[in-house]
């Protein structure tokens, strides 16, 4: 059965499992990643595991009047501004949504904290994404992401 990393991936994640060590590794084929009762919980991950969601959010950032890409910071008012920025970003993609399914029905994010910012140049996203932005813009890049099954 043919799957993407990030599939893949976030089913480790999400079963604590030891599988694989890297997006960058080839996928162990003989852990049923997906079988639907080896997931037990839903619980954390790190953003910055996953290359297409860190793609997400840096592009989102590029293009998103809600942040100053001088600052590295969410123009919102409230305290956790960056936390929330990238709560938002996700919920609203498709990616994210798709990703979930892979969890038991009512999992939703609960919760994101410890965002990470740094340099457009600094990091590695494909040329599409970067090319939305100058080299010095601070943009989020990592972040604690929590699940939780109702």
């Amino acid at each position: 059965m043919q799957r993407s990393l990030c599939t893949a991936f976030f089913c480790v994640a999400l079963l604590g499992t030891a599988a694989c060590q890297s997006p960058r590794a080839p996928v162990n084929e003989d852990v049923e990643l997906l079988a639907p009762e080896r997931i037990k919980h839903c619980g954390g991950f790190r953003l910055g595991e996953y290359p297409e969601l860190v793609d997400l959010v840096v592009a989102e950032a590029l293009n998103s009047a809600t942040w100053d890409l001088r600052r590295g910071r969410a123009k919102l008012p409230q305290r956790g501004a960056d936390n929330e920025f990238v709560s938002r970003t996700l919920v609203a993609s498709a990616i994210f949504t798709n990703m979930l399914t892979l969890c038991p029905p009512g999992t939703r994010l609960t919760g994101v904290e410890k965002v990470f910012v740094g340099t457009l140049n600094s990091l590695e996203v494909p040329e599409n994404v970067r090319s939305q932005g100058q080299a010095g813009d601070k943009v989020p890049y990592d972040a604690m992401i929590y699940l939780k099954t109702e």
